[in-house]
């Protein structure tokens, strides 16, 4: 009668020649991301960066303000045209901080 001998696996793939199978160390967390938000803008063939905005509504406020700066009166907006009709005026649309075109900043 043939005796079997229950050895471990990594022993027994050593004696016959094959290496070790490797070991799974647990999956890794993604690296920390801030989410934000970015506004675009396309004229003609062309594609204006309004900046990235911690909130979809601010990210939206400046797409509208550059669309107004860019169309007038006849720009369809995602906000009341009422907000923006100082900026169909001619006058060029700022940001939060009052800097022209760079958008507001986004935290984090």
């Amino acid at each position: 009668m043939l005796k079997l001998s229950q050895a471990p696996a990594a022993a027994s793939s050593a004696r016959c020649g094959l290496p070790a199978p490797p070991t799974l160390s647990p999956p890794t967390p993604p690296p920390f991301q801030v989410k934000k938000w970015r506004a675009l803008l396309w004229d003609g063939s062309k594609q204006r960066f309004l900046g990235h905005y911690a909130s979809d509504q601010d990210a939206a406020r400046s797409y509208d303000r550059a669309l107004v700066e860019l169309k007038g009166a006849e720009a369809k907006t995602n906000f009341p045209m009422g907000e923006y009709e100082k900026d169909a005026g001619g006058s060029a649309p700022t940001s939060a901080d009052g800097a022209r075109g760079s958008g507001s900043p986004a935290v984090g």
